[in-house]
């Protein structure tokens, strides 16, 4: 599939057959899997690093700036704009009941969002300088976060309290997931590895 003018930087899945790529060159296309072709563009104000799609909330959310944009898949308008990080965000993820975003940002906080209102919940000074990806736990009570220091973080998502730093890693840490179980975490780095730890119950 062809279409992107510059880097495509990241892709996600969304309902009926549909995918979503982004990249720097400030749209997200939504592509029809089963024929490979465009079936709508998105142009935002940025280029988006992130996307990701939340079946439960019915919404896109793309990242670039220092903003986090939401998008309505079937009238292809932007819904509402997430707005506090002071950098560019690398990273937005929905909850699992798509009520609640993650963020992170060059600026180096990780911050949860409420999806309905686009308030901000709480900011975690996660990493320094950067972090650069983050995720919720299956159950939606835990976040794991990455950054420039090369570190692994366990965060309760309702308190903001670091839980478990997790070493390892020699360079930043680029994405991070919880396994389906939520019982462990993976992550994979600029050091060309791809690690994986158990958590805490």
């Amino acid at each position: 599939m062809t279409g992107h003018h510059r880097e495509v930087i990241n892709v996600a899945f969304a309902p009926k057959n549909k995918g979503l790529s982004t990249g720097y060159d400030r749209e997200m296309y939504m592509w029809d899997l089963d024929t490979g072709k465009k079936a709508r563009v998105f142009t935002g104000p940025n280029g988006a690093y992130g996307v990701a799609y939340s079946e439960r909330a019915k919404l896109a959310a793309t990242c670039g700036a220092a903003t986090v944009h939401l998008w309505d898949l079937e009238t292809g308008k932007e819904a509402r704009k997430l707005t506090g990080h002071t950098s560019s965000i690398t990273s937005a993820r929905f909850s699992p009941d798509g009520k609640r975003l993650v963020s992170a940002s060059y600026d180096g906080t990780v911050r949860v969002w409420d999806v309905a209102s686009g308030k901000e919940l709480k900011r975690i000074q996660a990493h320094r300088p950067h972090a650069y990806c983050a995720a919720f736990s299956p159950d939606g009570k835990r976040i794991v976060s990455g950054g420039e220091d090369d570190a692994v973080r366990l965060w309760d998502a309702a308190t903001g309290k670091e839980l478990r730093k997790y070493p390892g890693h020699r360079h930043t840490v680029t994405t991070v997931a919880f396994f389906p179980d939520g019982r462990r975490i993976a992550a994979t780095s600029w050091d060309g590895t791809a690690r994986v730890w158990r958590t805490p119950r």
